[in-house]
C-alpha cells in the first residue's frame, strides 16, 4: 500500500502542544508542527531559521553556569541582564541609572530672555564649563552691560541679568539630573530582594515622589 504524505503548505500556528498529537479534527492540526527547533514562523504561514547569537561579554563568573535574564526598561528599551546576587544587580542597575542621567544632564536647555525669542544651550560638558566662563564674566560686568552669547542657532545679545538667569537655569538643570539620579540610587540601595529591584524604573525624563525627599548631591561623572 502507498503511503499518502499530504503537503503542508503552512506552518502558521507553529509548534502545537504534545497534547493535540492526535487531534487530526481541528484545523490548526494542518497547520501546526510537533516540534519547531531553531525556526522563526513567518506571520504570512513560511518557516526561516533562527539566526545566531552575537557575543556582547563574559559573564560575571565564566567557571559557573549563567542565566540571563530579560530587563525591560521601556516599551522601546529592553535588557537582558545576567542573574546575579543582590549586589552585584543593584551595580548594573546604577550603571544603567548613571547612563540615564547622563542622557538627561547632557540634554539641553530652553532659556527665554526677557526680550527676544527662546534659545536652545547646549548642557554637554563641553558647553557647562563654557557657561561656568559665561557667568564668571557676566557677574564682573556693571548692571547695564550686555554680552553677546552664540547658541545652536546664532548669536543673540543678553543683558547682564539675562545672563547670569540663564547661566543659573543651566546649573539647576544640571543638579536636578544629579538629584533624580540619587534619589532613585537610594532606592536601589533600599531594595531587599531581586523582585523589588526590579519594580524600580529608572527613566529620570520625569520628577517622581522620591525627587521630593532627595537632599542636594554633587555632580560629577
Amino acid at each position: 500500500m502507498v503511503k499518502a504524505v499530504p503537503i503542508q503548505p503552512s506552518f502558521s500556528r507553529g509548534e502545537l502542544s504534545p497534547r493535540l498529537s492526535s487531534r487530526v479534527d481541528l484545523t490548526m492540526y494542518a497547520t501546526g508542527l510537533e516540534t519547531c527547533r531553531n525556526w522563526i514562523v513567518l506571520p504570512h504561514g513560511g518557516l526561516t531559521v533562527r539566526p545566531g547569537t552575537r557575543f556582547v561579554a563574559e559573564v560575571k563568573d565564566s567557571t559557573k553556569n549563567a542565566r540571563l535574564l530579560p530587563f525591560e526598561f521601556s516599551t522601546e528599551e529592553a535588557y537582558v541582564i545576567e542573574n546575579l546576587s543582590l549586589d552585584q544587580a543593584r551595580q548594573r542597575l546604577k550603571a544603567l541609572l548613571a547612563a540615564e542621567r547622563y542622557h538627561l544632564e547632557t540634554g539641553g536647555v530652553t532659556f527665554s530672555p526677557s526680550s527676544g525669542p527662546e534659545v536652545s544651550v547646549p548642557t554637554d560638558r563641553d558647553s557647562q564649563v563654557r557657561v561656568w566662563g559665561f557667568y564668571l564674566r557676566a557677574s564682573q560686568m556693571d548692571e547695564a552691560a550686555s554680552v553677546i552669547w552664540k547658541h545652536p542657532d546664532g548669536y543673540i545679545s543678553l543683558s547682564r541679568a539675562d545672563a547670569l538667569r540663564m547661566a543659573s537655569e543651566v546649573g539647576n538643570h544640571i543638579q536636578e539630573a544629579f538629584d533624580r539620579e540619587a534619589a532613585v540610587a537610594a532606592r536601589i540601595d533600599a531594595a531587599v530582594s531581586l523582585d523589588l529591584l526590579k519594580e524600580i524604573s529608572i527613566d529620570l525624563s520625569g520628577s517622581t515622589d522620591a525627587d521630593a525627599g532627595s537632599s542636594q548631591s554633587g555632580t560629577g561623572t
